[in-house]
């Protein structure tokens, strides 16, 4: 949850504070920046929605990689009881 709130506030703050800074030489009379803020409050909320399904694939990831680990420590064990009897 942190990355997720690290990441809407980190791009939020380039969005809208950098990029306003950019925008005024680019664009010295308003122009396109003032009609952008929708599209990139929707890339904010994209990247949101990146960030939460990374996170929930690589918590996925690691419990697998923990399940067959487990799998593969029995199976040892049951080789091992087997060869001892």
């Amino acid at each position: 949850m942190k990355k997720n709130i690290g990441t809407v506030i980190g791009y939020y703050l380039i969005c809208f504070t950098l990029a306003v800074i950019i925008y005024s030489f680019l664009f010295p009379y308003g122009g396109a920046a003032v009609t952008l803020h929708r599209i990139y409050f929707g890339l904010i909320v994209l990247s949101a929605i990146i960030v939460i399904c990374t996170c929930i694939i690589l918590e996925e990831i690691q419990n697998l990689k923990e399940e067959l680990l487990k799998l593969k420590d029995d199976s040892k064990e049951e080789k091992l009881n087997d060869l001892s009897e």
